[in-house]
């Protein structure tokens, strides 16, 4: 997930455009819920269509309602106008979820002038552990950010 710009208004848990999440995460029901200083908590329901067969949630799912949550918590420590983007992510599935709510809690671990490093746990309703993510982003001065980069083009 790329986020350009500034995006320092999470930071003020403005919950009315936290919840306005638009993209993949509004397609699927994922929302942010919570910010704060690096720290971001997003929440989602299972729902059939997010199944990979049966009741067990789809293993992508995950990586996006995680990269959600680390995108939202780097953005409350992004500096003004500055902009980050996925360059890797690794998730480990410990238990399925078959219904109920997901909850995503993310920190921000590292914050450089190149990189920020983040982890994001992934519980279900019983508050069980079912899955971790740990994430880096490049941190992207405001005129390389992807969207910069589109804009040039069109």
């Amino acid at each position: 997930m790329a986020i350009t710009g500034d995006a320092r208004w999470l930071r003020k848990g403005d919950a009315a455009r936290l919840e306005d999440q638009g993209g993949l995460s509004g397609l699927l029901g994922i929302q942010t819920v919570e910010v704060g200083d690096g720290y971001a908590r997003v929440i989602a329901t299972h729902k059939p269509h997010l199944t990979s067969g049966g009741r067990i949630l789809h293993g992508a799912f995950y990586a996006v309602i995680t990269d959600q949550a680390a995108a939202a918590a780097c953005a409350t420590v992004a500096k003004e106008g500055e902009g980050f983007s996925t360059i890797e992510y690794k998730v480990n599935l410990f238990r399925p979820i078959t219904g109920g709510s997901v909850t995503a809690e993310a920190r921000v671990l590292h914050k450089g002038r190149k990189t920020m490093v983040t982890n994001v746990e992934v519980r279900d309703e019983g508050k069980r552990l079912c899955a971790f993510m740990i994430t880096t982003y490049a941190v992207l001065p405001g005129d390389a950010s992807p969207q910069k980069a589109i804009d040039r083009r069109v």
